[in-house]
């Protein structure tokens, strides 16, 4: 699990970061109240943009700034997988833990090179991009 942020929305997230996934994406139960609490972020789910996954046809968020950590992949397409993931409480969209609301597939790294360091306070990342080496801490996961 990484953690991420979407639209620089408030809220601490963490996405599943799966090497065997096509396409990085949002699962529709956990994201809905986010959608709903902030018009920004519901005003980019463009239902004309769709995926298909698990023979149903899925929305896309468009143009959503997503950042894993500290380091910005700027505005990306992102699919949200309706009817899928943990149903959230109003409890939930309350707390301070991060909640899971995705995963993030090899698609989010294209034409980029990118190193992962597992440490015991968190991790770090290196993404090669553009002939340069970026180096960022990502915060530990409590």
């Amino acid at each position: 699990m990484v953690p991420v942020t979407l639209n620089n929305l408030p809220c601490r997230f963490l996405m599943q970061l799966d090497l065997g996934a096509v396409t990085t994406g949002v699962h529709g139960n956990p994201i809905q109240p986010y959608l709903e609490k902030h018009p920004a972020l519901k005003a980019k789910l463009d239902t004309t943009r769709t995926f298909w996954m698990q023979a149903q046809k899925n929305a896309m968020l468009t143009h959503v700034v997503l950042k894993l950590g500290p380091v910005s992949f700027g505005p990306r397409d992102v699919g949200t997988f309706k009817n899928f993931g943990d149903l959230l409480t109003a409890a939930t969209l309350a707390d301070v833990h991060p909640v899971h609301i995705g995963t993030v597939a090899p698609d989010l790294f294209r034409v980029k090179c990118w190193l992962l360091t597992i440490r015991t306070n968190g991790f770090a990342s290196r993404i090669r991009y553009q002939r340069r080496l970026s180096t960022r801490l990502f915060n530990p996961l409590s």
